[in-house]
């Protein structure tokens, strides 16, 4: 996997596209297969509404919010 990200689709608004739970297993999961994966990227680009950043700004909080939580852990 070379990155990955949000995305909001042409038929969502951006606080259904917000989905901390997906946040959350995207880290999960590499953190359990750590050992085989070499990095990962998140594409915290196209800052327009739809895009996929996560900061400075952005129209996903409880993403983010899971995003920093979990990458700041380290683990």
């Amino acid at each position: 996997m070379a990155e990955w990200g949000l995305k909001q689709l042409d038929t969502q608004t951006a606080a259904q596209a917000d989905d901390p739970v997906y946040m959350d297993n995207m880290y999960r999961f590499f953190r359990d297969n750590a050992a085989n994966i070499a990095h990962e990227t998140y594409f915290n680009g196209d800052t327009d509404q739809g895009g996929h950043a996560l900061c400075p700004g952005t129209v996903y909080p409880k993403s983010t919010a899971v995003y920093q939580r979990d990458w700041h852990l380290g683990q």
